[in-house]
């Protein structure tokens, strides 16, 4: 289980439960998985090689044949002939002595290699060695001669070689020589090859004392041999080549002198390399914050092209990988958000493919540096690549990473991987990973039911990475569909959103594209959330009263905040409901908008249902939501009268009616008025029926009597609510109470032709009240007709009154001949009549109320007839003409009447049409003609463009007019104005050619005809002398009829230059037309400034007056003077080039140098010049060169570009553009050992005299120092780097024979890398230096290499040669100033750092230590403080120890101190050195207590080769007594080389010496114990404690027994099956291995006497075959019986049990620390006194509550019973917040658990509960065990 539970608390718990006992089913099959887990792991880390035949021998020879060998000579040599080509030459060189005489072998003049570790020695009786040679690279081809040098004396020697075919080069494999040295026997030995992957080739060389050749082992053949008679050599070879540890070397059983090398040759392994990368599959380009068990990549992946994987490839053969390293190096803070880091890895790079991935260790959590270092094991085979997967949580506790951080996985350096190959390369997984936010659930749905919520309702968001701050623009925002939600309000947390619906929102929202989206650092959330913007209702408007209304009636729903309404454009749905059940609003009575919807009350309301909701439900394109108006029956429809019958009552008052309606019974369906009263009535207007039995329903009221006061008006109910107490009126009908009519009366206005009938005249005023009318008909016709039948004239009205102009508009028909007419006729007499029908409910109920009779004839007469008078206007004409202000314009017209004399006025009018403009003074009363003229003066008219109109009147006839057919503009007279346009530029460059001031002057004409200007003068009024700095190349430049002024050059160029007195220029002769109309005419000013113009002066350019220009067209100007251009412009340095007084871009403080450029003025005063922010001194000034230096002991700048570089003010007028100008480092000051010289490895100091000046920079940064000039270019270690002194090592990568050149020091590059260099030439020294000597502690009168460089001063070709090597300027001396001899000196060079120098000869004079120094050329070199070495051996170290004391005969088992064997041979180490290499033997001297020491009985062993590492030497002693079984010993070591010895060493407590002081007895070292056997074995019952008179029970025998010497033993029964019989076997061992059950299941550890086993689970009244096995401390087995036969048992008859389980608590306070102890009682009540009715099945104990605050390694171990151990322990990895339960099984034997009885609380247990690893402290809560147990009742 990886993790139960992440919390946010810093404490976590886990529980560990260990189980005691298990049930016995179980333990076979855990032995099985445990198998099965062991061979899975043996297959994973074990690596097959497939060996081919690569190393083979060739060829043999050897020096001498016959009986003889060399003797007396320098050398020997023979020729070798190879019968292939040759990759191996191997020479044995035999020596008939103990001391070395080869001094060397070559082959083909090449010099072989002597082998290391392979010298055997034989020194006693018949002393001889062999030494090995090899030589495995860049063989000679062919035959070869080889040569032996030797020691020139009688010495016998004699040497054998092979050589060997491979396919590379090939080595002697040194650990797995094989040495026999000493007397001794000779056997094959295993010679292992380190498995290189290929075959090798093994072979022996012997010496013997014996006087036969030796013979070949079974596996090994002779290839060469020689017998000189007391002595014989032989050489062998493996006959079938292999690689792994094989067998090679002679047979010969007879004990001789003996000296053997076995060794194996083999090809050089190619290194092992692990080389570390990634594939190109790129990561999961997101992950969800707060997600955990994350993978990098994509899980879906097939391959290295896209699974973004780590790489380790293996090449030269396997690579173990212990440890990855990997670091995060994104945005996201990994090690406070991110956690669980775990890594997994195949071999196919396929993670979805079928083969399993692989953990790699443990989860790993993240370290401050942003790294996680995951321990484990992987094996990497050759030729193969792991791919290593990345999974992670995104959270750490309650910490998540905030959206849009980026998570990135590398292995940054090769480092960063542990291994057992060479690692390279690094890798960084592919792509970029970003956090998104996550949202995981809205929290708060304001409408749950909807999934949304309204504008101002907060929405509420849990998940993770939303980071604290939410800003719109900064992309941390909560969106819906595309609007982003105003932060007004928000609150961000990490985990958290608290966001409101702002009123500006203007979507919807809903799912997908349309939902709630969070954005974090400009990243979104992979998915949207469902959220919809619901439809919000707070306002109903109603016709009447607030909440209610009738059924038809419009009412309108509403938002007091119109935006937050959010109907939808689109039209949906309204319907009733609540109580109105379901009523929906016809489409076509809904007027919907987003904002307002109106809809008709719908008739569909069922006619009982008073109270509901109304329910409105937005279009689909808006999500189908909905909103009711109330949320609750609150909405009431009013009562409505429809209709009455009859709709009008001749009778009038008093009269029955019955009214028709909806909704009349306020109180409810059920609670109608019975009788009329004053709160459920009927009202007329002057009367109401409030009394009286009534028969009202829901629809109708059958039968009101009208009442005699009632009148014309309107007709209401009303209904009481009676739970509310609240009264509701209907609506009102108009209800007419009828009379008779009577004949209106009336007479006509007269006179016209278009009669006006009075209203009142009209009126049936007679009636009271009056009535009202809803038909009126009038008719006229001539007076003469004799009847009304067929009037010229009759029209019906729909109003009750007449009160009209008559005339064709009106409606009607002529009824007679007169069809067509317009008008009445002129001179003629008309009658008229009229009538009137009162409203019968709006005139429909005709066939019921009848028209009035007509009224009486009334006669008028028309106007006698006239013609009417006209008039037309010719001028203005179509079209427009314009007309100047002030000019006059003739207006020309025809007027003319033929029956009256007339006259005309006329008017102005914007338009054409409603004869409503302003009169034209001097055209009023125009007289009658054709053409006629009138002066229209315009002076005093507003401008603008106007219709000219004119009327007349007869005085009888209407009105004529006529309006122009086209318009006079009137408009202002011709004028040009002067102006300008745009901003002078601010500043201008001295010394610039052909500038332009930035802005200009305009010239513009309002309408006529276009004038020309013909001068111009421009006048400049800055600070500038004009005529000397501005009137090169002077003028202006002009365009016209331009839009805009845009300068550009190309303009009409008329040159002048500036008056010298006047500073103006004033240009003649010129023709610049003045533009008309909107555009302009642009005057541009161009001119060159001067460079004696000073940086600070104003150009100020302006047209003083009008008079400054000239128009030859006399035009009148305009224009407000002077016309100046806005702004000022400031003339500003220009620097050009500065002559830099360092390199190209800089200077160093204190240096003078030069500004060119113009401008600077001739004062420093006016000049300031700095460099970033520091000011320059200004020495001196012209117009064009200023002379500056750069402050000394300044620390504000080290210059730059842009901001950092120079910049010249003049006038207080910058330079726009800064120069780049650095201040450089100066060095002038080096603090070294010797002036200018140091030696390599020494600390400089680079400085300068004046401290500030140095500017090295404040810190290294990306400068460094590089040793340059003739050291070539070699970078320094810095030391320290401030900026005035910086402290460097002499680098050693300098060449050891170049001795002079330069420093360099280089800035860091944000103070612009810019460097120094201490001398400019090869100015600084290396002085020789000694690094070592070789041999470190050489001996006085040998050779000694001093190791060094740059030894010969005088130059690399000038070392110093034979008879100038012991001068006084060239020298070597040791310590008390011993000089050695110019012959003692024997080489002498410049060195190389590492293993070349000066060759001496250690004086013997020299003293045993001090310094040595060499002087070169009259340098000196460092002291080197050297010991000289001594031969004699160091005391060895006995031990006891790892490969160091006693040891059983496999060399491996340790015995300890007063510990026993079962073997007579023994083997003795001790690790063994010298202060030189030599080669070592341990001595060792063995006797038995009580004997001291005589060194009678020394034993030699072999000989290793110390060679400055402790090596471990051993000795092998056989054939000790066993009857004196107690024995001491003591070591020492001997130089074999000269026979010198260390001091004897004793083991063990006894002191050093002879062993006389050892003591009576002396210590014991060791001691022979040779065999152990079973006594006293007995069968009881299992609670028996002794061997008793109980027997077995019928499922339990107890078998015990003791050892003979009561030591302690092992313990193993094996047994039958119930009545099953002993098997065979041919021994004891036999037969107890064949026996099928065991108890325990392997065989226990050690337990002290007596002991003891109880065999569960055996069946009632069977026979049962049983064998012992104990084994004591040194391996002796005893088995009992001891023969081949079994001992029996037999159990009882079976009993009646019974099964139960208990639970006890062992601890329930808490318990702070480390260690749990408890004594603890476990009562069992059906037990019996003696316990012997309780079987245990089995119990386990739960340990609970630890707790730690931190995370990392645990170990847990529990204790069961007092000084019992456990199996095992353990280990956990665990987390803050983590519960981690741990099982374990421990043992399923009960024997140790004790219970109290009935009666007997004397029994106890003690558990201890131990937890290491934790920091700070545990708590331990507490325990339980659980006991499952059998009984027998007692009866």
């Amino acid at each position: 289980m990886r993790k139960i539970l992440k919390s946010s608390k810093k404490f976590f718990k886990f529980s560990v439960i260990f189980f005691f006992i298990a049930v016995f089913a179980f333990s076979n099959f855990t032995s099985y998985i445990l198998n099965k887990l062991g061979e899975e792991k043996m297959a994973r880390n074990f690596e097959i090689k497939i060996a081919h035949a690569a190393v083979a021998d060739d060829a043999a020879s050897e020096s001498h044949t016959g009986i003889t060998g060399s003797t007396n000579q320098a050398s020997f040599t023979w020729t070798h002939t190879p019968a292939g080509t040759s990759r191996g030459v191997l020479v044995f060189v035999y020596t008939i002595s103990a001391t070395k005489k080869v001094t060397s072998v070559t082959y083909g003049g090449v010099v072989m290699t002597e082998i290391t570790g392979g010298v055997a020695i034989d020194t006693a009786n018949e002393p001889g060695r062999v030494d090995t040679f090899f030589l495995g690279a860049s063989v000679p081809i062919g035959a070869q001669s080889i040569i032996v040098n030797r020691t020139n004396d009688a010495t016998v020697m004699y040497a054998s070689a092979v050589t060997q075919t491979a396919g590379t080069d090939t080595e002697v494999y040194t650990p797995g020589i094989v040495l026999l040295q000493e007397n001794g026997v000779y056997a094959e030995q295993l010679v292992d090859d380190g498995l290189p992957g290929t075959n090798s080739q093994r072979y022996a060389a012997g010496y013997s004392g014996g006087a036969d050749i030796l013979a070949a082992g079974a596996a090994s053949t002779v290839v060469n041999s020689i017998d000189f008679g007391v002595y014989t050599i032989t050489t062998a070879k493996e006959t079938v080549v292999g690689q792994g540890s094989r067998s090679v070397g002679f047979a010969d059983a007879t004990a001789d002198d003996r000296a053997a090398v076995h060794l194996a040759i083999r090809e050089i392994p190619p290194p092992i390399t692990l080389t570390i990368g990634q594939t190109a599959g790129t990561k999961v380009t997101t992950k969800n914050s707060g997600a955990v068990d994350q993978y990098s990549h994509d899980i879906a992946c097939t391959g290295a092209a896209s699974c973004a994987a780590f790489t380790l490839a293996a090449g030269g053969g396997a690579v173990n990988v212990t440890s990855i390293k990997v670091t995060e190096s994104g945005t996201v803070t990994a090690n406070t958000e991110l956690s669980d880091v775990n890594l997994y890895y195949d071999t196919d790079g396929n993670w979805s493919d079928a083969a399993a991935e692989t953990l790699f260790g443990t989860a790993a959590t993240l370290a401050a540096d942003q790294t996680a270092i995951i321990n484990g094991a992987l094996t990497v085979f050759a030729s193969q690549t792991a791919y290593i997967y990345v999974r992670y949580d995104l959270a750490n506790g309650a910490v998540y990473p905030i959206g849009g951080a980026t998570v990135n996985w590398q292995i940054a350096a090769a480092s960063d991987v542990v291994s057992d190959g060479t690692e390279s390369g690094s890798g960084t997984l592919a792509g970029t990973q970003t956090v998104l936010p996550n949202v995981t659930s809205i929290t708060s749905y304001p409408d749950a039911t909807q999934l949304g919520g309204k504008v101002s309702q907060t929405v509420s968001l849990a998940g993770a990475g939303f980071g604290t701050t939410c800003n719109v623009a900064g992309g941390n925002k909560v969106s819906i569909g595309a609007y982003d939600l105003s932060c007004t309000s928000a609150t961000f947390t990490n985990t958290t959103i608290s966001i409101p619906i702002d009123s500006g929102i203007n979507v919807y929202g809903g799912t997908g594209a349309n939902g709630l989206l969070v954005t974090i650092g400009s990243t979104a959330d992979d998915a949207r959330q469902e959220y919809h913007v619901l439809p919000s209702i707070n306002q109903v408007n109603t016709p009447s009263i607030s909440n209610a209304a009738r059924i038809a009636e419009n009412i309108t729903f509403t938002n007091s905040t119109a935006s937050a309404a959010k109907f939808g454009a689109t039209k949906g749905t309204v319907t009733f409901s609540g109580g109105f059940g379901s009523v929906s609003v016809p489409s076509g009575d809904i007027t919907w908008a987003d904002t307002s919807i109106t809809v008709v009350v719908p008739t569909a309301i069922a006619d009982n249902v008073y109270l509901g909701d109304i329910t409105i439900t937005r279009a689909a394109d808006a999500n189908s939501k909905t909103a009711t108006a109330y949320g609750g029956n609150a909405f009431r429809i009013l009562p409505r009268i429809i209709s009455t019958t009859p709709v009008n009552l001749k009778g009038g008052r008093g009269g029955t009616i019955a009214i028709a309606g909806d909704h009349l019974c306020q109180s409810g369906a059920a609670s109608c008025p019975t009788v009329f009263d004053v709160n459920n009535k009927v009202s007329f207007i002057g009367g109401d029926v409030t009394s009286g039995a009534s028969t009202w329903t829901n629809t109708s009221i059958p039968s009101i009597v009208i009442p005699a006061t009632a009148t014309d008006g309107n007709l209401n109910i009303t209904s009481r609510d009676t739970g509310g107490a609240i009264n509701y009126v209907s609506n009102n009908l108009t209800y007419d109470i009828k009379f008779a009519p009577i004949t209106p009366t009336g007479s006509s206005g007269g006179g016209s032709n278009n009669p006006t009938l009075s209203g009142s005249a009209f009126s049936d005023s007679s009636d009271s009240p009056a009535d009202s009318h809803s038909k009126t008909q009038w008719q006229l016709a001539h007076n003469t007709d004799a009847d009304w039948a067929t009037p010229e004239w009759s029209r019906i009205t729909a109003t009750g009154l007449i009160s009209a102009v008559v005339d064709t508009s009106d409606s009607g028909a002529f009824a007679n001949g007169d069809v067509g007419q317009t008008a009445l006729d002129c001179g003629t007499t008309y009658k008229g009549r009229t009538r009137y029908m009162d409203n019968g409910n709006g005139g429909a109920d005709t066939q019921t109320w009848e028209w009035s009779s007509y009224s009486a004839n009334y006669t008028f007469s028309t106007a006698s007839c006239n013609a009417a008078p006209s008039i037309s206007i010719s001028q203005p004409p179509a079209g427009n003409i314009n007309v100047n202000q002030g000019d006059s314009y003739n207006i020309t017209y025809t007027l003319s009447d033929s029956d009256d004399i007339v006259v005309a006025n006329f008017y102005y009018d914007t338009n054409n049409s409603g004869l409503d403009g302003a009169s034209i003074t001097g055209c009023q009363s125009q007289a009658e003609g054709t053409n006629v003229i009138c002066a229209w003066n315009t002076t005093g008219y507003p401008l603008g463009t106007y219709y000219v109109y004119g009327t007349s009147t007869d005085g009888i006839n209407p009105q004529v007019n006529a309006y122009s057919a086209g318009t006079i503009t009137i408009q202002a007279p011709p004028q040009v104005t002067a102006s300008s346009v745009g901003t002078q530029s601010v500043n201008l460059d001295s010394g610039a050619g052909n500038q332009y001031i930035g802005a200009a002057f305009t010239f513009q004409q309002n309408n006529g005809t276009a004038d020309t200007i013909t001068a111009l003068t421009i006048s400049e009024t800055g600070s500038v002398n004009a005529n000397a700095n501005l009137s090169v190349n002077a003028g202006i430049r002009y365009e016209s009829a331009v839009a805009s002024c845009v300068y550009n050059g190309t303009e009409t160029l008329v040159s002048d230059t500036f008056d010298i007195t006047t500073d103006k220029m004033t240009l003649t002769g010129l023709t610049i037309p003045v533009t008309v109309g909107s555009n302009y005419t642009c005057v541009y000013v161009v001119f060159d400034i001067a460079s004696s113009t000073v940086g600070g002066q104003t150009i100020d350019l302006e047209i003083t007056s009008s008079a400054d220009f000239i128009l030859s067209g006399g035009t009148t100007k305009a224009g407000t003077y002077p016309v100046q251009i806005t702004g000022s412009t400031a003339v500003r340095p220009n620097v050009t080039s500065i002559s830099y007084p360092q390199s190209t871009d800089g200077g160093r403080n204190g240096n003078t140098f030069t500004i060119n450029g113009a401008g600077f003025g001739t004062s420093c005063a006016s000049i300031s010049a700095q460099i970033q922010t520091t000011a320059l001194t200004c020495v001196s000034a012209n117009n064009t060169v200023a002379t500056t230096t750069i402050p000394s002991g300044q620390t504000t700048t080290y210059g730059g570009t842009g901001a950092s570089g120079l910049l010249m003010t003049v006038g207080g007028t910058a330079d726009d553009t800064r120069q780049t100008f650095y201040i450089y480092p100066f060095i002038n000051n080096i603090a070294s050992i010797v002036s200018n010289a140091d030696r390599e490895g020494n600390d400089i100091i680079l400085t300068n005299s004046t401290a500030n000046n140095a500017r090295f920079g404040a810190s290294q940064g990306t400068g460094g120092v590089t040793f340059t000039g003739g050291f070539g270019s070699v970078s320094a270690t810095i030391v320290s780097w401030s900026d005035i002194s910086v402290t460097v090592t002499v680098p050693t990568g300098i060449a050891d024979n170049v001795y002079l050149g330069d420093i360099t020091l280089t800035r860091d590059s944000v103070t612009g890398s810019k460097a120094d260099s201490a001398y400019d030439s090869n100015g600084f020294r290396i002085l020789p230096r000694i690094i070592s000597t070789n041999p470190t502690s050489p001996i006085k009168g040998e050779n000694v290499e001093i190791i060094g460089n740059h030894l010969c001063q005088a130059g690399a070709a000038s070392c110093p040669g034979v008879g100038s090597r012991s001068t006084t300027v060239n020298n070597v001396k040791f310590y008390n100033n011993v000089q050695v001899a110019d012959g003692d000196v024997t080489a002498w060079v410049n060195g190389d750092s590492g293993t070349n120098g000066v060759a001496v000869i250690v004086p013997i004079t020299a003293q045993s230590s001090g310094n040595l120094i060499l002087r070169s050329n009259d340098y000196d070199s460092n002291n080197l403080n050297i010991t000289l070495a001594s031969t004699v051996p160091n005391d060895p170290d006995v031990g006891p120890g790892t490969n160091k004391g006693q040891f059983k005969s496999d060399g491996t088992t340790a015995i300890s101190i007063n510990g026993g064997t079962n073997e007579t041979s023994l083997v003795f180490m001790a690790s063994s050195s010298a202060q030189v290499s030599v080669n070592l033997q341990l001595q060792v001297e063995v006797d038995p207590i009580g004997v001291p020491f005589t060194e009678d009985n020394i034993i030699t062993g072999s000989a290793v080769s110390y060679s400055g590492t402790p090596v471990t030497a051993s000795t092998t002693v056989s054939g000790l007594s066993t009857s004196t079984p107690q024995y001491h010993w003591r070591a020492r070591l001997k130089n074999v080389g000269t026979n010198e010895f260390s001091n004897w060493v004793a083991f063990g407590g006894n002191p050093s010496g002879n062993g006389s002081t050892d003591g009576s007895p002396a210590a014991t070292d060791f001691y022979i114990d040779s065999s152990v056997a079973i006594i006293n074995v007995c069968e009881v019952s299992p609670t028996a404690t002794t061997c008793d008179s109980s027997i077995p029970s019928d499922i339990q025998a107890q078998i015990r027994w003791e050892t003979s010497g009561g030591e302690n033993a092992t313990k193993w029964v094996r047994y039958s099956n119930a009545g099953g019989t002993c098997p065979s076997g041919s021994t004891a061992a036999d037969v107890f291995n064949a026996l099928p059950n065991t108890e325990p299941t392997s065989e226990s550890s050690l337990t002290s006497s007596p002991l003891s086993v109880v065999l569960n689970g055996l069946t009632a009244s069977s026979i049962y075959k049983y064998k012992i096995k104990s084994t004591d401390a040194f391996g002796n087995i005893a088995y009992y019986p001891s023969d081949t036969t079994c001992e029996e048992l037999q159990t009882t008859t079976a009993k009646n049990r019974l099964m139960k389980t208990l639970e006890f608590y062992i601890e329930q306070s808490a318990t702070t620390g480390n260690t749990f102890t408890k004594t603890f009682d476990v009562f069992i009540s059906e037990s019996k006194a003696d316990g012997s009715n309780i079987f245990i099945q089995s119990a386990f104990v739960e340990a609970f509550g630890i707790s730690k605050v931190d995370s990392g390694d645990i170990t847990v171990g529990i204790y069961f019973q007092s000084g019992l151990t456990p199996t095992g322990t353990v280990n956990y990895t665990v987390s803050p917040g983590g519960t981690t339960p741990i099982y374990w099984t421990l043992n399923r034997n009960a024997t140790n658990l004790d219970w109290d009885r009935p009666g007997d609380n004397s029994h106890s247990n003690q558990i201890s509960i131990t937890v290491s690893g934790i920091n700070p402290i545990t708590s331990l809560l507490g325990a339980k065990i659980y006991v499952t147990y059998y009984y027998e009742p007692q009866i």
